[in-house]
């Protein structure tokens, strides 16, 4: 039974194009090296093409697919089934949808350089999964596995290889899941009687020959044989100047966000392989690859070869005229499953051997709606082969046509401009708009398509070109947008106005509304001199209730949105529009604390819940290491992964200890024992280490271990009510106690296993306290669950009330 997919797969599709295109628009225009555009014109020969599946972003071996795609010169792609929104983050405080954008674009950015493509699907990563079963209830197994299904069609491989086994040595549900519906999509793709509303989308039943599971060993888990097929993926690329192990290690690298930058694995390095179905004849996959032909090629081979013999290192130009003719040849050939893709390597072959450079560029940051955008153009190449820029043309906001039919003068800059006008209904998606460029080359009509990019000139960095973004002419922010109501009081929150349009003189009126009534809070008046506005507004709690939000209005218009940004070195800024809402949460918590230092670690939102609470947080740093500085907190608080980013803290144990003696709380939260950061050196004095254990079931019964130990009683009663409504875990990463001294207050566990005592563990020293916890207050604090606030109360409580705060 297939869904009503007739805007899903447009969405669908549109989805896996943008994100095969937006890694262009945050780059220099391409240039080739001679090196390269011969390894380019080898790649023409062949037809064969590899995918790769797997659940997430960096889950795909790197060194394989770099093999296939540079070495073999397969069409090589992976499909990763989630974003990544789940997991954890390294490198800044995102977590959901923006960490699965962030992901997204590195998975992206791998690919540029290991030559693969990139594929998703809609599958949500909801965080670790113990079993295939419970994954595939949350996605949805019939609807992610259409989408494979889709990839597979459009994609067409020869191979489909996956990296997990559909069982309990996957390590995941999500990796068993992604193999366990490779093993399905392998079938179904090639059934013209499944899924056939894709069929009016331009694909058409494909039938994969062999399906592989790619064995590995990972740590003390071997699941490769000396039965097992296996290839020898090192070596040197001469052409490219690069081993594969350099390449693969580059590519890994991308995965910052999540600890993964590796070094070069040089030498002899063998992948192994298990055939799971399809063709079982020959053992061999890649020499069963490597005779792939489709029929056309054979005229078309013989072409290539030709170019490929007569190809000048030192004169690239002179091949022009050869790739013109074949692509004028394949062009002229009917349909094959092969001959768009080799249109555009011919074409992408043909700009890198003229040194033929179309850009499309603007100085305004963003494309506003009902406002104009000026965009400029420029063509230059170095080849001293007749050129001649027939026509430009704008595309997308709207149709705009510059007839030239001028001339190129190489080493000379043609340049062009247009002026548009962003509607108010232009494209919310990248590329916002583009340019393109009709040329005549050897006495053929070609066009070349550019995005628009938004470029500038940073001080530091050089030349700096990000995505053009669509975005409406006022937009706000609400700080904070969680809202814990502890009374009756109109809580505060801070509102930032800011102006994207060019020209804006009116009256703004902003008010507090929900699904039954609404109040005007305030109004301004915004000139054109102003681009950014903050004000505090008092929400009246009347109001607070079935689904406030704030909405802007002037002249007949209405705005609720945000535009946020992600920006990091390694990736394209990303823009993206949200609706601002607000999320009201009533919580009856007592709080004993005052003041608290928090170390922060890979980044979370944990101190603005602190002061939500009412808590004053000061957020510390290695210089603050000093028991006369942090002897004026309650407690003493590090964020989520602390040791992993921060090697000074192990240096900082006796300072915490003294602390600790003088009636002190050091409250940590969890930490991994990978090798990302220092946790090979000693934590605390206290024997304890970090486990991979975690309760997965956010649901699941916890049991008080110790329910009148002080931590669970004040200043709040801690019982089962608050472990309701917690979101996607219980905990991660639990301790496990060494010898005597610490005391496990929880105990909890998830279907089916035996009972974990890891999650928050207390240990007393002097007058103070030592806590370790593996409950993912990062998440629930941030979610507003209630029952996590009164926890978390009681764990930053100093033991000593009579003397709070410390005296120095």
């Amino acid at each position: 039974m297939w869904m009503n997919c007739g805007s899903f797969f447009r969405s669908i599709f549109l989805l896996l194009s943008f994100h095969q295109v937006t890694h262009v628009l945050a780059q220099s225009p391409a240039t080739y090296s001679s090196g390269e555009i011969l390894h380019g014109i080898q790649k023409l020969k062949v037809a064969a093409s590899v995918l790769y599946i797997a659940a997430h972003p960096d889950d795909e071996n790197t060194r394989l697919l770099t093999y296939l795609s540079k070495e073999k010169k397969y069409r090589t792609a992976y499909l990763s089934l989630t974003r990544g929104d789940g997991g954890q983050n390294l490198i800044g405080k995102e977590q959901g949808l923006a960490l699965g954008l962030i992901r997204t674009q590195e998975l992206l950015a791998a690919r540029r350089i290991d030559g693969a493509e990139q594929f998703f699907t809609s599958a949500h990563d909801f965080g670790y999964s113990k079993t295939k079963e419970e994954t595939l209830k949350q996605w949805d197994r019939q609807k992610i596995l259409a989408e494979v299904v889709w990839v597979i069609r459009q994609f067409r491989p020869q191979v489909i290889i996956t990296r997990f086994p559909p069982d309990q040595r996957a390590g995941h549900g999500h990796h068993a899941a992604s193999a366990l519906l490779a093993a399905e999509a392998f079938d179904v793709a090639a059934d013209s009687t499944q899924f056939p509303e894709q069929f009016q989308y331009g694909v058409k039943p494909w039938k994969t020959t062999r399906l592989l599971w790619n064995t590995y060993q990972f740590g003390s888990g071997n699941t490769t044989g000396s039965d097992q097929f296996h290839i020898n993926v090192g070596g040197y690329n001469p052409l490219l100047g690069k081993t594969y192990g350099t390449i693969a290690a580059l590519s890994r690298s991308c995965h910052k966000s999540q600890g993964f930058g590796v070094s070069a694995q040089e030498g002899e390095m063998k992948e192994y392989f298990v055939n799971v179905k399809g063709d079982s004849t020959e053992k061999d996959f890649i020499l069963q690859l490597d005779h792939y032909r489709p029929a056309y090629t054979i005229p078309f081979l013989r072409q290539v070869e030709k170019i490929e013999k007569s190809f000048q290192l030192t004169h690239p130009a002179a091949s022009v005229s050869k790739i013109s003719k074949l692509y004028q040849f394949l062009k002229s050939q009917s349909n094959t499953e092969w001959k768009n893709q080799k249109l555009n390597e011919l074409l992408t072959l043909l700009e890198a051997c003229l040194g033929l450079q179309a850009d499309a560029f603007t100085q305004q940051e963003f494309a506003v709606k009902n406002d104009s955008l000026q965009v400029q153009c420029t063509v230059l190449h170095h080849s001293g082969l007749p050129i001649r820029l027939r026509s430009i043309r704008l595309s997308g906001m709207q149709d705009d046509t510059h007839n030239l039919n001028r001339l190129l003068i190489p080493n000379v800059i043609l340049k062009d401009t247009f002026s548009c006008y962003v509607n108010a209904h232009s494209p919310e998606i990248d590329p916002a708009c583009s340019i393109v460029f009709e040329l005549e080359i050897d006495g053929m009509k070609y066009t070349l398509t550019k995005p628009v990019v938004y470029k500038f000139t940073d001080p530091v960095k050089g030349e700096i070109r990000w995505p053009l973004t669509v975005v409406p002419p006022i937009a706000f922010s609400i700080q904070p947008s969680l809202l814990i109501l502890k009374d009756t009081g109109a809580p505060t929150v801070q509102l930032e106005i800011k102006r994207y349009a060019n020209q804006f003189d009116r009256k703004l009126n902003i008010w507090l509304q929900n699904r039954k009534e609404s109040c005007l809070l305030d109004s301004i008046f915004l000139t054109a001199q102003q681009r950014q506005v903050k004000l505090s507004l008092q929400l009246s709690q009347q109001f607070l209730r079935d689904s406030p939000f704030i909405r802007l209005t002037e002249s007949g218009n209405t705005y609720h949105q945000s535009v946020r940004q992600i920006e990091y070195d390694h990736i394209p800024r990303m823009v993206y529009r949200s609706d601002v809402k607000l999320n009201p949460v009533k919580v009856s918590v007592n709080v004993a604390a005052k003041k608290i230092g928090y170390i922060n670690g890979a980044g979370d939102e944990v101190p603005e819940a602190m002061r939500q609470l009412g808590l004053m947080v000061e957020e510390l740093t290695e210089a603050d290491m000093t028991l006369s500085r942090i002897k004026q907190f309650d407690a003493i608080v590090m964020g989520i992964r602390a040791y992993n980013v921060h090697a000074w803290l192990t240096d900082a144990h006796k300072v915490f200890e003294s602390y600790v003696k003088q009636g002190g709380v050091v409250l940590l939260q969890y930490n991994t024992a990978s090798s990302v950061g220092p946790l090979k050196n000693k934590q605390w004095p206290f024997a304890f280490t970090i486990s991979r254990q975690r309760v997965c079931e956010e649901n699941t019964p916890v049991t008080l271990l110790q329910p009148s130990h002080p931590l669970l009683c004040f200043p709040n009663k801690i019982t089962q009510v608050d472990f309701e409504g917690w979101v996607q875990e219980r905990s991660i990463y639990e301790a496990q106690p060494k010898g005597e001294g610490f005391i496990p207050l929880l105990s909890m566990n998830d279907s089916g296993e035996a009972s974990q005592q890891g999650s928050l563990l207390v240990n007393d020293l002097g007058k103070g306290r030592f806590i370790y916890t593996g409950l993912t207050f990062f998440r629930q604090l941030a979610a507003g669950v209630p029952g996590a606030y009164r926890l978390w109360a009681n764990l930053v409580a100093n033991p000593d009330f009579s003397t709070l705060p410390l005296q120095p």
